[in-house]
């Protein structure tokens, strides 16, 4: 059975996986809503991805490869292999600090992939040129397909 208070992570300390998690509790799997205030590690942010199945509502800060960075590390690759393993079929909200979308496959792999999403922000567009003109023009498309509500800015 869950417990009664699903886990709540804040401070201003990055969540590091291998001291915060317990690996081998079973509630993950039916967490819907997930709010990190302050950073993720990077290995902490795989295994909430893979774990949490039922997410609905995903809000947290930027995900980090050691406690001394703001950078956002999250990259192309890394979502390709995350969606391999977990598909976030029920994601709604995605909320993630200053996600760069360095690529124009990044921005339509995340906003095609998630069939579900209906709201995201904190996208950072760190593309140009022709990429940049072709993701803008997708978005009224998904926009009107999904109803998508898409906050960015330009780099």
């Amino acid at each position: 059975s869950l417990p009664d208070a699903l886990p709540t992570f804040t401070g201003d300390k990055t969540l590091m996986g291998e001291s915060n998690l317990c690996y081998d509790l079973p509630y993950f799997r039916k967490v819907e809503k997930l709010v990190i205030e302050g950073s993720v590690h990077l290995h902490a942010f795989v295994f909430l991805w893979g774990h949490c199945r039922a997410l609905k509502f995903l809000k947290m800060g930027s995900v980090v490869s050691n406690n001394g960075t703001s950078t956002n590390v999250l990259v192309y690759e890394v979502f390709t292999l995350l969606l391999q393993v977990n598909k976030m079929a029920f994601l709604e909200e995605l909320h993630i600090k200053n996600l760069k979308v360095r690529s124009l496959h990044m921005g339509l792999l995340l906003l095609d992939n998630l069939p579900h999403l209906q709201k995201a922000s904190n996208f950072l567009l760190d593309i140009y040129g022709q990429d940049l003109i072709l993701f803008k023009q997708n978005l009224p498309f998904l926009n009107q397909k999904k109803g998508l509500v898409l906050d960015y800015k330009d780099c």
